[in-house]
């Protein structure tokens, strides 16, 4: 039986690298999950991705052609890049990495006053040499909790779960 977070994980690994079933039951060989199962999985996601280019609602254009370029790079360059469709939103629940490091980073810069672009420069990268790793590290780590706790709830709050 598959799960709704191995659903997710599926269907990105379907959509975003193009993973057949086989490759799936190799990625995830500790699980006992039936090729059959697998397949039937896929061939739902591949009929909603094709109702979905046949009805226009496929994935929004950004405006910004850095950022394209820059997805583009990954997609090609990493091998376990999660594309745009699936990135959480702007959420602290969900990015705790963003908001924690650049919180703590931010009072850190912060704790003189900023004279100009080259001050700030000056201050980022000297705060960033005497940042802690392990207080990145505590934030990578409850990353994986999150999103479990999003997709258990459907989207809505889970912060309870935490």
């Amino acid at each position: 039986m598959l799960s709704k977070e191995d659903r997710v994980l599926i269907k990105v690994l379907r959509d975003e690298k193009g993973y057949g079933a086989k490759r799936i039951m190799t990625e995830f060989a500790g699980r006992n999950f039936s090729l059959a199962s697998v397949k039937r999985l896929l061939h739902q996601i591949d009929m909603t991705r094709s109702a979905d280019r046949k009805s226009g609602s496929g994935r929004r254009r950004t405006a910004r052609c850095d950022t394209n370029e820059t997805v583009a790079l990954l997609s090609a360059e990493t091998p376990d890049f999660i594309g745009q469709r699936y990135w959480p939103p702007n959420s602290p629940d969900l990015n705790p990495v963003d908001y924690v490091v650049w919180g703590i980073l931010q009072q850190r810069v912060y704790r003189c006053r900023i004279r100009d672009i080259d001050h700030l420069k000056e201050r980022l990268i000297a705060e960033w040499h005497r940042f802690d790793q392990n207080t990145i590290d505590r934030a990578v780590n409850q990353w994986r909790q999150r999103l479990r706790g999003c997709v258990r709830q459907n989207g809505g709050h889970f912060e309870h779960q935490i």
